[in-house]
């Protein structure tokens, strides 16, 4: 049996692979189908990454069509929310193919090669996903212009490649698959594997950000972007619209905003015109809705704002994952996306800043707030609302942001009840809270808040009012234990008295730890580490969860 091993020019296609043997083929085809049965149970963590990234990006709709491509036996369709989509996959393997029709009968599996035509009409699907089939393709750029072809314009391509050649992948390759191979069929294994990994990362990327936007990429294990270090890689891209000469175009953020006139005696309706709002005859730079009576005022709201200032290590790190997790939701160009309880404006900024091609909408409880709003970011819709008695219309945005917003509101099922409304189908609610009950102290108080969560009862909160939750952690993880002995110092010396100034020793608090260059390296190590584990306490809860 030859077991030469064969080189091949880079950014180079179609690739010539040496014909295997009829002896070499039944090897190959009976060790992929082996392999993919063993590696969900031997190597759990990489399969769970391979398994999961997929899933981060999903079309905002009641219901979609997938295909995916290089299916196998079917390993990642138990992962997946059939019931919500018509889901087609393409093998190349019919005894990989029949396995796939045995065990899910609603799926659509077709025999073929994804480098050929694919059998379905142009514009056809609204997602793809590729988990580890685009390294094998000798063909590759003429299979992502079928993908290209049969995705919709601005549908999601998801895809899941080996970080091959890489020396971390070469080490796990000698501890997994290799000795696997060696002892069933006592014969080497790197004449096979390099006539299965053809393709590298960077020619892999390199094609598909010619056919596409990417839009989110992630490394496993390690959060960096370098092959060597790593075994895995998921990006997440998107087909753009091409133009009369062929020529790609990203849209811009061209989604009419028109809303309900805050006078309920007034049938006429409000349309953002770029500088502010017409309703009717007149215009109003901020679209002011009538809010209950809640004892929150300017005042209090200057010294929130002043509480949440753009320097604070822990306000930086909570607009930063904010910021991540809004990324990671977007899946079509524009989105509508909102900040509620946008108080100062520094992550409304952030977001016009990075994200400029999307409806960008910010809001708050108090008019002093907006105002102040209006006139350093004066091209964005703003909106005064309460809430709990929210007059947005029904599937209004693509993704609502709240950070430290549930805590100020007494009726939190109203308000919930009324963010899963708002949203469209299939959009994303990140929303941040203060962790940990029993710590609730002076600060609370002062900032009026009606309670600390801890992670159970958001979790259940949201889950009530028909959310699933997608992921959850909390920040502020490293410098917890130091919070949590302050906080309980909080209680001992400063019980709740009417005859203190409260709002003046919690202005001192703060400002002993306005910015500090060490604890910004710290959030941003544990932001990697959250990528990858659960982090069970810290300063505030996050929650991402899709209606």
């Amino acid at each position: 049996m030859d077991t030469s091993v064969p080189r091949y020019d880079r950014f180079k296609w179609p690739k010539a692979v040496p014909n295997m043997s009829p002896e070499q083929s039944r090897i190959a085809d009976e060790f992929m189908k082996y392999w993919h049965k063993v590696l969900p149970h031997r190597f759990g963590v990489i399969e769970k990454f391979n398994q999961l990234y997929p899933l981060r990006h999903l079309p905002i709709a009641d219901r979609w069509r997938t295909l995916e491509l290089g299916a196998g036996i079917g390993g990642h369709l138990e992962f997946e929310a059939l019931d919500r989509q018509d889901y087609h996959c393409i093998e190349l393997r019919e005894s990989m193919a029949q396995e796939i029709r045995r065990r899910y009968p609603s799926v659509t599996v077709v025999t073929g090669d994804c480098q050929q035509r694919i059998p379905y009409g142009s514009a056809f699907f609204d997602r793809v996903v590729i988990i580890h089939v685009l390294e094998h393709l000798p063909d590759l750029p003429a299979a992502m212009g079928e993908v290209e072809r049969v995705l919709k314009p601005g549908g999601i391509l998801a895809v899941v490649l080996p970080c091959d050649p890489g020396l971390a992948y070469e080490i796990a390759r000698k501890i997994s698959a290799e000795p696997l191979f060696r002892a069933r069929y006592k014969l080497p294994y790197r004449w096979l594997i390099r006539r299965e990994h053809i393709n590298s990362p960077a020619e892999i990327i390199h094609v598909i950000k010619d056919k596409f936007e990417i839009f989110d990429t992630s490394y496993f294990p390690v959060p960096v972007p370098l092959v060597n270090l790593n075994l895995c890689i998921g990006l997440t891209a998107r087909k753009l619209e091409r133009n009369s000469a062929n020529v790609m175009m990203t849209r811009t953020a061209t989604r009419q905003i028109i809303l309900p006139s805050p006078n309920t005696a007034n049938a006429a309706k409000a349309v953002w015109t770029g500088e502010g709002f017409v309703v009717g005859t007149a215009t109003e730079r901020i679209l002011s809705y009538s809010v209950r009576e809640s004892g929150w005022d300017d005042g209090i709201a200057r010294f929130h704002r002043q509480e949440t200032a753009s320097d604070h290590f822990i306000e930086i790190a909570s607009r930063a994952h904010a910021m991540k997790e809004v990324k990671r939701s977007i899946v079509q160009t524009p989105s509508v996306i909102m900040d509620i309880g946008c108080a100062a404006g520094h992550f409304l900024r952030e977001l016009l800043q990075q994200l400029p091609e999307h409806v960008i909408i910010g809001s708050d409880y108090t008019l002093d707030t907006l105002q102040e709003v209006a006139s350093n970011i004066p091209s964005v819709p703003l909106l005064r609302f309460d809430l709990s008695q929210c007059p947005l219309p029904d599937d209004f945005a693509d993704i609502v942001v709240l950070l430290n917003v549930l805590e100020h509101i007494e009726d939190e099922e109203g308000a919930v009840a009324h963010l899963f409304r708002i949203l469209r189908p299939g959009g994303i609610a990140i929303i941040e809270v203060p962790a940990k009950a029993a710590l609730f102290d002076i600060f609370d108080r002062v900032l009026m808040h009606f309670r600390r969560y801890e992670m159970r009862r958001l979790t259940r909160l949201l889950r009530k009012a028909g959310f699933t939750i997608e992921r959850r952690s909390h920040l502020g993880f490293f410098v917890f234990p130091g919070f949590y002995f302050s906080k309980r110092l909080n209680q001992l010396r400063h019980p709740a008295r009417p005859d203190v100034d409260e709002m003046r020793i919690v202005s001192r608090m703060i400002s002993t730890t306005r910015s500090s260059s060490l604890m910004r390296y710290v959030m941003a190590a544990e932001s990697a580490l959250r990528e990858h584990v659960y982090l069970p306490v810290g300063v505030r809860c996050l929650v991402t969860c899709r209606k």
